[in-house]
C-alpha cells in the first residue's frame, strides 16, 4: 500500500501511522528512506521510552480510543447474522465494560477499541519535552457534541488555560502506555 500510494501521488506528504511500527531508530531511518514525511509514536511507548526516541519527524496521538484487536472472525456474524454492512456494534466483557468494533465488510475483518479513550492532555508539557512537532486527536465514536468538548478542552491545555482534566472526566479515561508501558 505504502509503495502504491508513493508511486501514484510522488508529491503528497506521507504520516504513517501506529501499526507502521517505528519504535526504534532503524525502523524510522527505514521509512525516511521510503520518502516518508512523518511517523506516528508507537502506542506502546511509555514516558520514559518517548523521551529517548528521536521524535523529530513524529507526531503523536493525545487522545482516542486505541484499537485492541484486529480480528478476521466476524463478530455481527457470530452475535447475530452477517448483515454485510459496515458499521459499529459493541461487546461487552464479564465485568460489564463495553468496547466499540468497528465491522470492516468488504475485506471481512473487525476493529475491536479500547473501552476507555486514552487521554493524554494533562501530560502535555512533559510530552512536548519530548520534541514532537505535530499532534493528533483521534476521534472514532464520539457525537459531534463530544468532539467539540474534546477540541475545547485540548485548546484550554494547549494554551495553558487549563491545568487540570474537569472532574467528570476524572475516570473516564486512560493514560494508555504513556505512565507504565507495556506490561
Amino acid at each position: 500500500a505504502l509503495w502504491f500510494v508513493r508511486s501514484q501521488f510522488p508529491q503528497l506528504p506521507i504520516v504513517i501511522d501506529h501499526n507502521l511500527y517505528t519504535y526504534n531508530r532503524e525502523a524510522v531511518l527505514a521509512f525516511r528512506r521510503l520518502g516518508i514525511w512523518r511517523d506516528t509514536v508507537p502506542l506502546e511507548l511509555n514516558q520514559k521510552e518517548l523521551s529517548k526516541r528521536d521524535n523529530t519527524f513524529s507526531e503523536m496521538i493525545l487522545y482516542g480510543y486505541y484499537p485492541l484487536m484486529v480480528s478476521a472472525q466476524c463478530v455481527r456474524k457470530n452475535a447475530a447474522s452477517c448483515s454485510k454492512k459496515t458499521g459499529w456494534l459493541r461487546l461487552k466483557d464479564r465485568y460489564g465494560k463495553e468496547f466499540p468494533v468497528r465491522n470492516c465488510c468488504r475485506e471481512c475483518y473487525n476493529v475491536i477499541y479500547n473501552s476507555l479513550p486514552t487521554l493524554l492532555f494533562s501530560h502535555l508539557e512533559e510530552i512536548k519535552a519530548a520534541h514532537i512537532p505535530d499532534f493528533r486527536l483521534h476521534f472514532t465514536v464520539e457525537s459531534a457534541e463530544e468532539v467539540r468538548k474534546i477540541c475545547r478542552l485540548f485548546a484550554g491545555f494547549w494554551t495553558g488555560k487549563q491545568k487540570q482534566l474537569p472532574k467528570e472526566l476524572q475516570n473516564a479515561y486512560t493514560n494508555g502506555h504513556y505512565k507504565r508501558g507495556v506490561e
